[in-house]
């Protein structure tokens, strides 16, 4: 069932189901892009990305775990999303809705695809790709070739007994195909899914792949608005060309 629309401050704001205002400490994942952060891109580099918005500030020292039971109808959740959520919010390192919106957006319109394709993917799994897609991004670098597999690994690290409802070819295909700009012609109809609903999100709805209603596709970003998305994907840009530029061209245009 499609999540109720509901107050994104009060849904941020309210306990847990699990704990009373959790506090938590947020993971930046290594010094360079905490140093970055704190000064912002070059002047001749922010002229090169007029697109975005202006960087991000240093981000809070606690952040509080989003309320579950505000994400969905009662007959929507399980017991392991609240647990799902409390991981975001943990390795998540931004203030504001808008990364946590683009994960719930990305779910919702994903959901949206599979429907309309007739996809049968488990939900749970879907939820978990969804809310982990970028978090690798928020991780140090290491020896994984780029931030999405950073994010399987992550994924796979916290919630194992999830990932095992799903073949590992196909969790894999999900987490590491979903930014490609073209289709992957072995892949599988789900991780070609999130690929489409990974799309519909970066375009604003503009791109529907002749598959989804306008206004449902409206309605998701209605719900779940944009906030400080921007802000947040021109850090993930410095992030991405500092760290593993080929990242660009090797797992996301290709």
């Amino acid at each position: 069932m499609r999540a109720a629309a509901v107050s994104l401050p009060r849904r941020l704001a309210a306990a847990t189901s699990f704990s009373s205002r959790t506090a938590i400490t947020p993971n930046l994942g290594c010094d360079e892009p905490c140093r970055r952060l704190r000064r912002g891109p070059s002047r001749a580099a922010a002229a090169g990305a007029t697109f975005f918005a202006a960087p991000l500030e240093s981000p809070p020292t606690v952040r509080y775990a989003p309320n579950l039971m505000d994400l969905a109808p009662k007959s929507d959740t399980t017991a392991l999303r609240p647990r799902v959520l409390d991981a975001f919010a943990r390795h998540s390192s931004y203030e504001g809705d808008g990364f946590l919106n683009h994960c719930i957006r990305l779910f919702e319109l994903t959901k949206l695809v599979m429907e309309a394709e007739q996809i049968d993917f488990d939900d749970d799994v879907a939820f978990g790709i969804a809310m982990f897609h970028d978090l690798g991004l928020t991780m140090p670098r290491d020896e994984s070739p780029s931030y999405m597999h950073r994010s399987l690994r992550l994924l796979q690290d916290e919630f194992g007994e999830l990932c095992e409802k799903v073949d590992d070819t196909v969790l894999s295909e999900c987490m590491l195909l979903n930014h490609r700009v073209f289709p992957v012609p072995t892949c599988s109809s789900a991780a070609e899914a999130f690929r489409k609903a990974v799309w519909i999100e970066h375009t604003r709805g503009i791109k529907r792949y002749g598959l989804l209603d306008k206004a449902a596709v409206q309605d998701v970003f209605e719900r779940y608005p944009r906030a400080n998305l921007d802000k947040v994907l021109l850090d993930f840009f410095w992030i991405t060309v500092r760290n593993e530029p080929r990242t660009i061209t090797n797992g996301i245009l290709f």
